[in-house]
This record gives C-alpha cells, sequence and structure tokens, in this order.
C-alpha cells in the first residue's frame, strides 16, 4: 500500500530539471530499492514520544501518513503499525508539486478505514519534518522500539481490564 500510493504521490508533481510530471532525470534512491532491492532501505524505525503521544490509537490499528513538501522537495511517509511501531520512509526527493498530506487509517478490529488523524493539515506537514530533524527521534533503535511498544501494549492490556472491571462492577 506504500508503495501505491507513494508512487502516485510521487508521480503527482514536477520533479527538478523536467517538464513533464512525474519524470525525474536521475533515479530516485527509493524507487530503486523497491525495484531491485539494491542500496539502502529508505525506511526508518523511529521512536518520538510527543508523535506517539499526539495522537491515542490501539494495538489493533495502523495508520499511514504521506506528506508532500514543495519547500522541501520531499514526498515523505510515516508507517505507524500496531499503534507503536513506527517507520518513517523518504519516497522522494526531488518532488515540485504542491504541498499535500493524505492520512489513512486502519481500525483491523473494526474493519474500517479512516482519514484525518490530526485536524489541520499544516499540523502534519510539520510533524513529519519535525520528526525528521528532531533531537527527539531515536532512529533505528530496535531497544527503545521494543521498550516503547511493550510498555504501549501493557498499558493498553492494563486499560482493558480495568474496562472490563468496572464494567462487570456497574453490573453487579
Amino acid at each position: 500500500m506504500v508503495l501505491l500510493v507513494g508512487s502516485r504521490a510521487i508521480r503527482s508533481g514536477y520533479t527538478r530539471g523536467t517538464t513533464t510530471p512525474g519524470e525525474s532525470t536521475r533515479r530516485e534512491p527509493s524507487r530503486e530499492y523497491i525495484k531491485t532491492g539494491k542500496g539502502d532501505s529508505p525506511a526508518r524505525m523511529f521512536v518520538h514520544n510527543t508523535f506517539l503521544n499526539a495522537v491515542e490509537m490501539g494495538p489493533h490499528q495502523h495508520a499511514l501518513i504521506l506528506a508532500g513538501r514543495n519547500d522541501k522537495h520531499r514526498v515523505d511517509a510515516i508507517v505507524r503499525l500496531f499503534g507503536g511501531l513506527c517507520y518513517f520512509v523518504t519516497l522522494s526527493d526531488e518532488y515540485e508539486g504542491a504541498d499535500f498530506v493524505h492520512t489513512l487509517v486502519c481500525d483491523a478490529q473494526q474493519g474500517e478505514l479512516n482519514g484525518m488523524l490530526f485536524s489541520v493539515v499544516e499540523a502534519e506537514l510539520l510533524q513529519t519534518e519535525d520528526i525528521r530533524t528532531s533531537k527527539e527521534t531515536i532512529w533505528d533503535n530496535l531497544s527503545a522500539t521494543g521498550e516503547w511498544l511493550v510498555n504501549f501494549l501493557d498499558s493498553r492490556i492494563k486499560y482493558q481490564l480495568e474496562q472490563q472491571a468496572l464494567k462487570k462492577n456497574s453490573t453487579h
């Protein structure tokens, strides 16, 4: 899904040095990796507490945020799995189209697809840039990611147990 949506987003704008939408004068590293598996992966695992705590998600939810920024010539994606396992993917660093943000949230428990996580598009653009440049972001650290995810899942399990206990006590 990321690749399909990401490819469509890259094709929607003009890239430097071209006259037609989506035609690049050089190979995008992310496309090269996708097509051939050669080079470095454009996906980087991260932990950014402010981002993770800004929008409450459950472990049954997954999110994809695509952000295109003309001023940065970038199209980036944030992939959030199980409510807390996050990856930052640079899809293009040659983007020259209009700014855009597309968000897709999948609620696996309800079988629903939903849109925007934040109420203001600019907030998602700024959040994406903050993750990319902030000193708060912890990159590619399996221990930090695992610790955050385990604590997140533990808090969700405790919350569910408390809700069940309250419901049980209110019926007695």
